[in-house]
């Protein structure tokens, strides 16, 4: 999820997530602390955790750009690939 808007139609994206039983979902996050949405995403994701999801995430020092978004593609592609193991540099 790239600087993820979870608040149209009544927050109907965040509450499926947070309010509903768990899913089978994966979710690798990344924002910028400059964005407006920052603080909404520090609360998805710690509601993720509490829900026990995998997850991985990523706040940076960025705005609402396609700059940040574009620098982490690569982190998104290695996440969600199945050797993911192979793959990681980190």
């Amino acid at each position: 999820m790239h600087s993820g808007a979870l608040w149209p139609n009544k927050n109907e994206t965040y509450n499926l997530i947070v309010v509903g039983p768990k899913k089978n979902i994966n979710f690798n996050l990344v924002w910028g602390s400059y964005e407006p949405l920052d603080s909404n995403m520090i609360n998805f994701k710690n509601k993720l955790i509490e829900k026990g999801y995998k997850l991985r995430w990523r706040q940076l020092p960025e705005g609402h750009s396609w700059g940040l978004w574009r620098a982490n593609i690569d982190r998104f592609l290695i996440y969600f690939s199945p050797n993911e193991a192979v793959l990681r540099k980190e």
